[in-house]
C-alpha cells in the first residue's frame, strides 16, 4: 500500500480537517495533483524535490496506524472528496482504496453503508457516481450479502430522499439483487405499490428495473383485487410520467416501454379473466384524468409526491392493451360524462400529439377516429373544429414520413371530409405541394395512394371553396405534373358533416365554381339545407306581413324545388 493513498494521511491531510504537513514538506499547489499520482504508481518523467522528503514524512506520520485502517476506511473515501484535484484523479484514488482495504466483512460492511448513503443522500452529482462507484466495487465480494434489513426498509418507505428520486429505485434493485433473503422477500411483498409509486418520474431505465425485480419475484406481487388495481395504477402513473430522452435513444426508450407494457398485461392476467376488464377502465381512468389534466391524476401526483412533470407520450402504450369492447364501452363513458369541451378538446388535441410521438402504437388512430364518432353523434362540432384546426397542419405535414403515414393519415382525411370548411382546408393549402412532391418522390405504394386521396381531396375542396384562383395555381400545377393521376372520389363520407351554422357568401361577392356548375355549393348538407329554408320563410312571412311585395309564382316554385331537394339529401 502506498502511504499517500493511506486512510491515516488522507485523513489528516484534507482541507476539510485543516492541518498540514510541516512547510519543509507543504507541496506546491502546482504540483499537487502530479504528486497525487506519482504514489498512485503513475510516475511522471521527472520526480520533484519534494517528493522523497514527502514520502519520508508520511511513513513517519503513518506508522503504528495501520491497525486501524479498517475503521478509517470511509472516513478516508469522505476525505478524497475535499481533495482540491481533479475529479479524475479522485476517482482513481478512491478505486485504489477499494481495491486495497476492502478485503474484510467489517471494511466492507462500513463502506457498504456509505456508497448507499452517497448514492441515495448526496447533492453532489459527482459524490452520488462515486457511491455507484463503491457499490459496483463490491458487487463480487461475499462480504457485501448481509445489507442491514433497516437500510433496505428506509429506502422503500422513506420520504427523506426526494432530491434524489430517480436514484432509489435502482438502489433498492441493487441492494435485493445482491442478497434477495426472506427478510428482503417480505418487505419488498409489503411496500411493492410503494417502491412503484417511488419510481415515478424516473428514467424508463429504471421503471424498467422495478418492474424485472417484480416479474422475477411474483411472489411479491399483491393477490387481493384492490391492491392489484392500485399497483395497476402505479404502473400506468410512471408511463405517464418517464421523461422522454434524446431522439437518438427513443429507438431504447420505446424498447423500455415495451417490458414496462408486457408487466402491466402480466398482473391483468395474473389477477384473473373476470377482472381484466375492470382493470383495463381503471388504467383508462388514469390514463384520460392525465391527458385531460383532470383532479383523480393530480391527487395521484400528490400521493407519488412528484411536483413537475410532462405527460410522456409512452402513456400511448396503455391503449394497445384494451380489448375492442372495453374501448367502446369506454368512449361512450368519456362523451357521455358531465365534462366540458376543455376537458375533452385536452384529451383529444394529447391523442392526435401520440400520432407523431408514438406511431409504435397503432391502435392510438383507432381511438382518435372512434372518439370522432362519438362526438359527431353527439353533434359536438365545434370541439371537433376546433381540435381539427389546431392539429391538422402538423399531421398532414406528417403524411411525408412513411414511419407515421399510416396511422396519421386516416385521420387527416376524416377530418377534412367531415369538416368541409373552407377555414380547415386553407390550413394546410400552403403545404400541398411540398407534400405532394415528396409523395411522388418516394414512389412506394403507400405514397401513391396517400397522393392519389390527396389530389381528389384537392379537387372536390376547390370546388366546393371556389373563387381562390392564385391560392389553388400551385396545386394545379402538382396536378398537372401528374400524369398518372385519375380523378377519384374523395368526400365518400356518411356521417354527418360537422357544420355549425350556413356560410353564406358575402353581399355583392359572386363566386364561381371552377367546375363550371351554377348553384349552392352546399346542398349536400341538410343542416345548411333546413337554415336555408328557414331563412327563406321567415323572409317570406315578414314581407307578406308588411304588404310590400306579393308573392309570385317563382317564389313559390323555389321553395318547391328546395323542399324537393331537401328531401333527397
Amino acid at each position: 500500500m502506498d502511504l499517500l493513498t493511506s486512510p491515516r494521511y488522507l485523513a489528516q491531510h484534507t482541507l476539510s480537517e485543516k492541518k498540514k504537513l510541516p512547510s519543509t514538506i507543504t507541496p506546491e499547489s502546482a504540483l499537487r495533483e502530479q504528486q497525487c499520482c506519482l504514489y498512485l504508481a503513475v510516475p511522471p518523467s521527472s520526480l520533484p524535490p519534494s517528493y522523497m522528503r514527502m514520502r519520508t514524512t508520511v511513513e513517519h506520520h503513518v506508522a503504528g496506524t495501520m491497525k486501524r485502517t479498517v475503521k478509517m476506511v470511509p472516513k478516508t473515501l469522505k476525505s478524497v472528496m475535499f481533495l482540491e484535484i481533479a475529479d479524475g484523479a479522485k476517482e482513481t484514488i478512491i478505486t485504489k482504496l477499494l481495491e486495497e482495504h476492502c478485503t474484510t466483512v467489517e471494511a466492507c460492511q462500513s463502506v457498504l453503508e456509505l456508497g448507499i448513503s452517497w448514492v441515495a443522500s448526496s447533492e453532489d452529482p459527482f459524490e452520488v457516481s462515486m457511491g455507484w462507484l463503491i457499490l459496483r466495487s463490491l458487487e463480487e465480494k461475499e462480504h457485501t450479502k448481509n445489507i442491514p434489513i433497516k437500510m433496505v426498509e428506509m429506502l422503500m418507505t422513506s420520504n427523506n430522499f426526494q432530491h434524489n428520486r430517480k436514484e432509489i429505485p435502482l438502489l433498492i434493485a441493487w441492494c435485493c439483487k445482491q442478497n434477495f433473503s426472506e427478510d428482503i422477500e417480505t418487505l419488498l411483498k409489503q411496500n411493492a405499490i410503494n417502491v412503484m409509486c417511488r419510481t415515478a418520474g424516473c428514467s424508463v431505465d429504471a421503471v424498467v428495473t422495478i418492474v424485472t425485480l417484480l416479474r422475477e419475484h411474483p411472489i411479491c406481487l399483491p393477490i387481493d383485487f384492490t391492491s392489484i388495481m392500485a399497483l395497476s395504477e402505479a404502473v400506468v402513473v410512471c408511463l405517464a410520467v418517464t421523461p422522454l430522452p434524446e431522439p437518438r435513444k427513443l429507438k431504447t426508450f420505446y424498447e423500455g416501454v415495451g417490458e414496462v407494457q408486457e408487466f402491466l398485461r402480466y398482473i391483468w392476467m395474473c389477477a384473473g379473466a373476470h377482472v381484466c376488464d375492470e382493470l383495463a377502465l381503471s388504467a383508462l381512468k388514469v390514463l384520460y384524468s392525465a391527458i385531460s389534466n383532470t383532479g383523480y391524476f393530480n391527487n395521484l401526483m400528490e400521493c407519488v409526491m412528484l411536483d413537475k412533470f410532462v405527460i410522456s407520450p409512452a402513456l400511448a402504450s396503455v391503449l394497445q392493451l384494451i380489448e375492442p369492447h372495453v374501448m367502446s364501452f369506454a368512449v361512450s363513458g368519456i362523451i357521455s360524462g358531465d365534462l366540458s369541451e376543455e376537458i375533452l378538446s385536452s384529451a383529444l388535441n394529447a391523442l392526435c400529439m401520440w400520432l407523431l410521438q408514438a406511431s409504435c402504437y397503432p391502435s392510438v388512430t383507432h381511438w382518435v377516429l372512434q372518439l370522432f364518432n362519438a362526438l359527431e353523434s353527439e353533434g359536438r362540432y365545434s370541439l371537433l373544429l376546433g381540435v381539427s384546426e389546431n392539429k391538422i397542419d402538423r399531421l398532414f405535414i406528417a403524411l411525408q414520413l412513411p414511419l407515421l403515414r399510416d396511422g396519421v393519415a386516416p385521420v387527416v382525411w376524416h377530418m377534412l371530409a367531415a369538416s368541409q370548411q373552407k377555414f380547415i382546408f386553407h390550413k394546410i393549402v400552403a403545404r400541398i405541394p411540398s407534400v405532394a412532391l415528396q409523395l411522388k418522390k418516394e414512389d412506394s405504394e403507400s405514397s401513391r395512394q396517400c397522393l392519389q386521396t390527396m389530389l381528389d381531396m384537392c379537387h372536390v375542396l376547390m370546388d366546393r371553396f371556389p373563387g381562390h384562383d392564385s391560392l389553388y395555381q400551385p396545386i394545379v400545377t402538382v396536378i398537372q405534373d401528374c400524369p398518372s393521376y385519375t380523378r377519384g372520389q374523395f368526400l365518400n363520407k356518411n356521417g354527418p358533416v360537422w357544420a355549425i351554422s350556413p356560410v353564406l357568401p358575402s353581399p355583392g361577392v359572386s363566386e364561381v365554381s371552377t367546375t363550371g356548375r351554377v348553384g349552392l355549393n352546399n346542398l349536400v348538407n341538410t343542416c345548411y339545407i333546413n337554415s336555408v329554408l328557414q331563412a327563406l320563410f321567415m323572409t317570406r312571412r315578414t314581407m307578406l306581413s308588411t304588404g310590400r311585395v306579393q308573392p309570385e309564382p317563382a317564389w313559390d316554385q323555389a321553395l318547391a324545388r328546395l323542399k324537393i331537394l331537401r328531401h333527397r339529401s
